[in-house]
């Protein structure tokens, strides 16, 4: 069976718990490693033996970084297949939804060019993975959001015409 089980084949609209969580943890883990990355990259110089240098916690942070967004291209693939099409149907979320997947492949092309670009593009890609990855979470919240606050209408909805 696979890592999470039966429930993923049966993916419509919801996603399962054990999806959810690994999918939070590895967003977390990207979110934090970016942003440490970031820092230490543009704002911490240390004295090294011939100088100044790069902190030395900022190779193996953009290696875990890239090892998780790496998980996330691959839980967002899984997500596109199964959620977003059974989403896109409900025609709920929409904007949202809209949002997240386009921050998300925004996110995956400026890593491209993060990576083989250079010059202005490149330094135009820096700041804008940055932007963009530092609200990335705040997108998944605000679509989680009006996901559970139509979840909440609708139910209120059915028990006022029950009665």
């Amino acid at each position: 069976m696979s890592l999470f089980g039966k429930a993923m084949f049966k993916m419509n609209q919801k996603i399962p718990v054990s999806f959810r969580t690994l999918l939070f943890i590895f967003t977390f883990l990207s979110w934090v490693t970016g942003i440490t990355f970031f820092v230490l990259d543009r704002f911490v110089i240390i004295e090294g033996e011939y100088g100044p240098e790069k902190h030395p916690l900022q190779y193996p942070t953009l290696q875990v970084h890239g090892g998780s967004a790496f998980i996330m291209m691959i839980a967002f693939g899984t997500l596109l297949s199964i959620h977003v099409l059974a989403g896109w149907k409900t025609k709920l979320h929409r904007r949202s939804g809209i949002a997240l997947v386009s921050s998300q492949i925004f996110l995956v092309f400026s890593a491209y060019i993060l990576y083989y670009g250079s010059g202005w593009v490149r330094v135009f890609a820096q700041y804008s993975h940055f932007v963009v990855g530092f609200f990335f979470p705040f997108i998944i919240a605000l679509h989680i959001y009006s996901s559970v606050k139509i979840r909440k209408d609708k139910r209120k909805n059915i028990s006022t015409e029950k009665i």
